[in-house]
C-alpha cells in the first residue's frame, strides 16, 4: 500500500506550516532508511553518502583524481622555476663572472647597473617576494569565495604573461614591474593548488600526493641551471621560465575541474553531479551515490564564522597552535 503524505500550503507569510516541516522531515526519515536498507541488502554495493565516503569509493588510483593530481603538482615544478631563475639572471657582484670569461648577459650588465651599499639588481628576486607578501592572500581569499579552479587558472596567466613582460621589458624599472606581478601568484601556485588536489582525492592517497608535489619542485628547481647553460641572457632564461605557464593555463581551461569539496562546501548540486559523472565516465565504472545526502550532510557551521572567531578557534586549541607555529617557521 503507498501512503501518500499530505500536501499543506504555505503560510500567509511564505514560511512553510508546520504541518509541512514535518512531511518533508518524514520522507526525508523514509529515504535515509530505504538507502541504509538497500545497502544492508547488498553488501557488495555501498551508496555514498558523505563526500568522504564518495572519494574513497572512487579510491587513489582512478583516472580523474591521478589527473588532478598530478596537474595540481606540475604547477609546483612551473612555480619554483621562475622563483630560483634570479640566481643566475642577476646573480650577486661576487659570484657573477666578468665580461672576460663569461658569455652570459645578466641584468646588471644590460642595464649598466652598479653595486653601491647593496646590489640593485638584486631586486629581481626580492620584489618577487614582495609581489607575494603585498597581493598573494588575495587569492587564497578569492579562491574561498569563487572557487579554486578559476583563482588557479587566472595565476597561470597573470604570472606567465607578467613574466613574458619582464623578459621584454625595456628598462630595469619595468622588469621589476612584471617580476612584482608575476610573483603575487606564487602563493596561488604552490598552496590553492595543494588545496585542490586535497580536497578532490581519498585522504589515504595525501602521502603519495605530497611525495609526487615534491618530486615536481626538485625538478622545477634543477631544471633552472640548464637553461641559463643553454641560453646567452637573462632575457631568454625569463621567457623559458615563464611561457609553460600560459600554455599550461591554456590546457586547464578544458581539463581541469573544481574542487570537489568546495562544490560540497558550497551546496552546488548539479556541478557535483557533473563532477561524479565526468570521473565515472573517465574511470569507466559506475559510481553509486546520493547526491541530496552528500550535500545535506555537509557542514556548515564555519562559513558563517568571521576571522576573528576563526583564529580564536584556532587560539584555543594548543596542538593547532604549535603547528601554525612550525609551518610559519618554515615558510
Amino acid at each position: 500500500m503507498n501512503l501518500e503524505l499530505p500536501r499543506c500550503a504555505k503560510g500567509s507569510s511564505g514560511k512553510l506550516s508546520d504541518e509541512e516541516l514535518l512531511a518533508k522531515t518524514i520522507e526525508k526519515a523514509l529515504r535515509t532508511k530505504k538507502l541504509a536498507q538497500s545497502q544492508n541488502m547488498t553488501s557488495s554495493v555501498k551508496v555514498a553518502l558523505t563526500a568522504e565516503d564518495l572519494l574513497d569509493q572512487i579510491g587513489i588510483w582512478h583516472p580523474y583524481p591521478l589527473f588532478i593530481t598530478f596537474s595540481m603538482a606540475f604547477l609546483w615544478l612551473l612555480s619554483v622555476m621562475p622563483t630560483m631563475s634570479p640566481s643566475y639572471m642577476a646573480p650577486s657582484s661576487s659570484s657573477s663572472c666578468s665580461l672576460d670569461n663569461c658569455s652570459f648577459v645578466t641584468v646588471q650588465n644590460e642595464f649598466n647597473i652598479t653595486k653601491t651599499l647593496i646590489d640593485p639588481g638584486e631586486m629581481t628576486s626580492s620584489v618577487f617576494f614582495l609581489g607575494n607578501g603585498v597581493l598573494g592572500q588575495i587569492y587564497a581569499v578569492a579562491a574561498d569565495r569563487i572557487g579554486r579552479r578559476p583563482v588557479l587558472i587566472a595565476s597561470l596567466f597573470i604570472s606567465g604573461l607578467s613574466g613574458i613582460g619582464a623578459a621584454y621589458a625595456p628598462t630595469f624599472e619595468t622588469m621589476l614591474i612584471g617580476r612584482f606581478f608575476q610573483g603575487s601568484c606564487f602563493t596561488a601556485l604552490t598552496m590553492i593548488n595543494w588545496v585542490m588536489c586535497c580536497e578532490s582525492i581519498s585522504f589515504s592517497g595525501h602521502g603519495y600526493a605530497s611525495v609526487l608535489f615534491g618530486l615536481c619542485w626538485v625538478i622545477g628547481y634543477c631544471s633552472v641551471s640548464p637553461l641559463a647553460m643553454y641560453f646567452s641572457t637573462w632575457r631568454y632564461v625569463q621567457l623559458a621560465t615563464s611561457v609553460p605557464c600560459v600554455i599550461f593555463g591554456v590546457l586547464m581551461i578544458f581539463t581541469l575541474p573544481e574542487s570537489f569539496s568546495f562544490l560540497v562546501a558550497k551546496r552546488k548540486r548539479d556541478n557535483l553531479v557533473k563532477w561524479i559523472e565526468t570521473a565515472s565516465r573517465v574511470g569507466h565504472e559506475e559510481i553509486d551515490y546520493d547526491a541530496d545526502q552528500i550535500v545535506d550532510m555537509s557542514s556548515r557551521e564555519d562559513d558563517n564564522k568571521s576571522l576573528l572567531q576563526t583564529l580564536k578557534i584556532v587560539l584555543q586549541s594548543k596542538l593547532m597552535v604549535t603547528y601554525t607555529a612550525v609551518e610559519s617557521f618554515l615558510c
